[in-house]
């Protein structure tokens, strides 16, 4: 299987980018990466110590913060397009589409509720 995304990460700032080219979105996902018309299609922005990341200490989208908890995302984000629990009921992760803008927001909380990250994806 060809690989059509490629991944650069900056553990030092908390950052993560997936990029991707024109393959994917012509549905030819069996050919490589060409290195051509490059998209960036994911931004990942990181708490300290996930994936050996260091804390993004920038300003993250939509006044949120590593801080808040499922509640306050709710209030200040709206309702999600779902919400995935484990077993125990513990809520893993949250998506939402923001109005306003072509891409969706999606936040992964580790079992003790704090956020483990905030991305930013073009839909595809």
């Amino acid at each position: 299987m060809a690989e059509y995304n490629f991944y650069l990460s900056k553990y030092n700032q908390g950052l993560s980018f997936i990029f991707t080219d024109e393959s994917f979105y012509l549905n030819q996902s069996d050919k490589h990466i060409t290195g051509e018309n490059i998209y960036l299609t994911t931004i990942f922005c990181y708490n300290e110590g996930v994936e050996g990341f260091s804390q993004y200490k920038r300003g993250l989208p939509f006044e949120i913060n590593f801080l808040m908890k499922q509640n306050q995302l709710e209030k200040n984000l709206g309702e999600p397009l779902f919400t995935k629990s484990d077993e125990n009921l513990i809520v893993q992760s949250q998506k939402w589409q923001i109005k306003e803008y072509p891409f969706t927001l999606y936040v992964s909380y580790t079992n003790q509720e704090v956020i483990r990250y905030v991305s930013l994806s073009i839909p595809y």
